[in-house]
């Protein structure tokens, strides 16, 4: 028989690593992934340890706003010329200011 591991019951569960009778994964309520980053709503990084007790152990939402990461990181393509870019603007982007940790 199967069983859940964590109920949060309107948050979103993510990034599920299981070992050795531990589970470490990433908990945000949905409607707090939209907010603006300087709302200040957590993204947690928790750990499930062999008794079933959960903690926190990290909040990333935190860590993003307090080292600027949000905005600042850039997707794709690297090391070509601008006007390669100017022609084909989707090949590289900055994180958007409202995305997941």
């Amino acid at each position: 028989m199967r069983s859940a591991l964590v109920s949060a019951p309107g948050n979103e569960l993510a990034g599920v690593s299981c070992r050795s009778g531990t589970t470490a994964y990433y908990s945000q309520n949905p409607a707090a992934a939209d907010a603006p980053p300087s709302a200040g709503a957590p993204a947690l990084l928790e750990w499930l340890d062999k008794r079933g007790k959960s903690r926190a152990i990290a909040d990333l939402a935190a860590f993003e706003r307090k080292c600027a990461l949000i905005g600042a990181t850039v997707y794709g393509v690297w090391d070509v010329s601008m006007d390669y870019l100017a022609q084909t603007p989707d090949k590289q982007s900055k994180g958007k200011p409202y995305s997941h940790p």
